[in-house]
């Protein structure tokens, strides 16, 4: 199991790994997906482990006992909400500035437990990042199963 300095939500199925520097907007992002519907897993710390039998083939993020359903809200301090303790993380957004990211970003990955999962480049800021995100997932899910995958 691995440490991460991220947060973890679960949308529609798909565990959805926020990473960036201090600062970057994790929590603000992750607060902005919950809110559109999203569930959170962990915010500020996730637990990355390989999966076990039954649990499929993505890693699993899992919250630390000691922030479980509890999300930091810059200028409000630590608010409680519901929270799912696990996720299996099938998505990995980096957040980054804007003029940063490329326009057409070619396939990228990021490796948790040795496992490649795919990666997207978001700037929390922008309106349409939760939009993003959720289109994102949606594509996911539709690409998996015309692939004849059961879940993605």
């Amino acid at each position: 199991m691995t440490y991460h300095h991220a947060s973890l939500v679960l949308i529609d199925g798909a565990g959805i790994l926020l990473i960036g520097p201090s600062g970057s907007g994790k929590s603000d992002l992750a607060v902005r997906l919950i809110d559109a519907g999203g569930d959170l897993v962990a915010d500020d710390q996730v637990d990355v482990r390989v999966p076990v039998e039954g649990e499929g083939e993505m890693p699993v993020g899992h919250v630390p006992e000691r922030l479980a359903g509890r999300i930091e809200l810059r200028g409000v301090g630590i608010v409680p909400v519901t929270y799912t303790p696990f996720a299996s993380i099938h998505l990995v957004v980096d957040l980054m500035v804007r003029d940063t990211i490329p326009r057409m970003p070619e396939t990228a990955y990021h490796e948790l437990e040795t496992i490649s999962v795919p990666k997207i480049y978001i700037d929390p800021r922008d309106a349409s990042a939760v939009a993003k995100i959720r289109l994102v997932v949606k594509a996911m899910k539709s690409a998996s199963v015309m692939n004849g995958e059961k879940d993605a």
